[in-house]
């Protein structure tokens, strides 16, 4: 007899490549987080500057920060919103074509769908910070002659 090795142990043999594919799609997913926060935030980076003029003269004409904060999330918000309802139609189509292939995987599972559109909104809410907070302090002298 050769190879002698407990039933766990060759257990773990199987199901090692299943365990590598798992790791890796989790890393793939933290990274894809990562990478949407990080362009979230540039295109909200970048509209803010666009918009420093104008954020400039609302604060000249009396509007508060709040509301200039406010303006900035609302952008946001539209901007994941309108993301997330176009991933979920995406991942419920893709759910069930996947459903086809393999056993054990449901069409739309809506508690993970549901989970999935609340972490974008949390990175989508610490990609915002910054960008909506330098739009707050903008001083309107220095926002209108800064063009």
């Amino acid at each position: 007899m050769f190879n002698i090795r407990t039933l766990q142990d060759r257990i773990e043999d199987s199901v090692s490549r299943e365990r590598m594919v798992a790791s890796l799609s989790g890393v793939f997913g933290v990274l894809v987080t990562v990478l949407a926060a990080v362009g979230l935030y540039g295109v909200l980076a970048y509209s803010v500057s666009r918009r420093m003029r104008e954020i400039g003269i609302r604060m000249a004409l009396g509007a508060r920060a709040g509301l200039v904060l406010w303006m900035i999330v609302r952008e946001t918000g539209l901007l994941v919103g309108a993301g997330s309802v176009a991933g979920i139609l995406m991942a419920v189509a893709a759910g069930r074509a996947l459903s086809r292939s393999f056993a054990g995987v449901s069409g739309a599972d809506p508690v993970l769908i549901i989970g999935a559109a609340g972490v974008m909104f949390l990175v989508a809410g610490v990609a915002v910070c910054v960008p909506a907070m330098r739009g707050c302090r903008v001083d309107p002298l220095t926002a209108l002659r800064h063009q």
